[in-house]
């Protein structure tokens, strides 16, 4: 089960999602902390991730999140989708 408790820290899925699309990785692992556009993220890129996020935690991005706001850091991005999940878990009550 992921731990939604926390919107700064992205569970590693969510890194392993993003670090595909980077065409200038950084040393090391993908920080939350990354600028994602500094390491190379573009406008294919950035479709693919939200696909892929999509699909990997069950959630539809509404159009006011699509925006390079939310895929600014990898935290950034983490913080979207909690909060989506969490309208979800609030809807299905």
């Amino acid at each position: 089960m992921i731990d939604q408790t926390d919107h700064r820290d992205p569970p590693a899925t969510l890194l392993d999602i993003i670090s595909p699309y980077l065409t200038k990785p950084g040393p090391g692992p993908l920080r939350a902390d990354a600028d994602l556009v500094k390491l190379g993220l573009d406008s294919l890129g950035v479709v693919s991730i939200l696909t892929d996020v999509e699909d990997a935690f069950g959630v539809e991005f509404p159009d006011e999140t699509l925006n390079m706001t939310t895929l600014e850091t990898p935290s950034a991005l983490w913080s979207v989708v909690v909060g989506l999940l969490d309208c979800a878990k609030r809807d299905s009550k």
